[in-house]
């Protein structure tokens, strides 16, 4: 899946997200209760409470802070613990294909039809023929800077490596942040997927990228809120990896383009909404690019 350099802001690799479950969709009679294990954002009350209306269940959420955490819950025996996980693309397969994910039953799900057929097509939750997950949404991580620090918007990731920046930068604790240096290398090139499957050197390669980086990190993230407040606090001036997305199956004709915008006013937010919108056909583009990927909706 390839994406533009640009769009408002820095684009990078896509995150899949794709909701898998464990036990049993929905809450019936006998499963009174839904347990999730999910990103942070991903059971807001605001939509979670509908469900729980409609089904006559209750949803109870835990949240992750990465893709390794993820893993280790469900290798750890806690597998049994959550109905509905929320995995990435980057360890989707694994956990399909490691038994650690019951394969779902398509029938009970009325409105699969209605996701992107890319979505539905891709491979990442599909193994000896069972789908084990519904792709849901994609995105990019866009590199977020201080406008006050930067007279121009960086425009690429290696930015981050300025010596300039020593101690003034935060990265992601998770995988994201090994696949970004990834793409500074230029390992995404042809392959985007390259780098989900990195050699022993090139993962060397990226080690050693990374240990370069490591003067200008003044902290890792885990949470939104995390990152929210070493802007906040003036302790950053760049961050390069966090998501937004591309969301489909909600009964609309068009997948929406979603974007989080955080205002700063004298280094506190001062505004965060979000703004969604229809993803543009061919003929809509005054750029002649697509939003999202290589191709306008319809392609195939």
């Amino acid at each position: 899946m390839n994406h533009h350099k640009r769009m408002g802001a820095i684009l990078s690799l896509a995150a899949v997200a794709a909701a898998i479950v464990l036990a049993g969709v929905g809450c019936g009679k006998q499963t009174p209760s839904l347990s999730l294990l999910v990103w942070e954002g991903y059971a807001d009350p605001s939509y979670v409470r509908a469900f729980e209306e409609s089904h006559h269940c209750k949803i109870s959420a835990s949240y992750m802070g990465s893709s390794d955490e993820l893993v280790a819950k469900l290798r750890g025996g806690s597998a049994s613990n959550y109905d509905v996980i929320s995995p990435s693309s980057d360890v989707a397969t694994m956990i399909a294909a490691s038994g650690l994910a019951a394969p779902l039953d398509l029938s009970k799900l009325p409105a699969y039809p209605q996701l992107s057929e890319r979505l539905r097509n891709m491979p990442l939750v599909r193994v000896n023929g069972n789908v084990y997950g519904v792709p849901f949404t994609w995105g990019p991580n866009p590199l977020l800077y201080d406008t006050t620090y930067f007279a121009k918007p960086p425009d690429s990731w290696a930015v981050l490596w300025d010596p300039k920046l020593k101690g003034k930068i935060s990265a992601w604790d998770e995988l994201s942040t090994m696949y970004m240096a990834a793409q500074v290398l230029g390992y995404d090139q042809p392959d985007p997927n390259h780098i989900y499957n990195l050699s022993d050197a090139e993962l060397d390669n990226v080690r050693k990228k990374l240990i370069e980086l490591k003067p200008n990190i003044r902290k890792f993230w885990s949470t939104g809120g995390e990152l929210t407040n070493l802007f906040e606090n003036h302790e950053i001036v760049a961050e390069g990896d966090y998501a937004h997305g591309c969301f489909s199956g909600h009964g609309r004709r068009r997948s929406w383009i979603a974007a989080d915008i955080v205002r700063f006013e004298d280094g506190k937010l001062a505004g965060h909404w979000d703004v969604l919108q229809d993803e543009a056909a061919q003929a809509e583009s005054l750029s002649g690019l697509s939003m999202f990927g290589d191709r306008f909706p319809g392609d195939n």
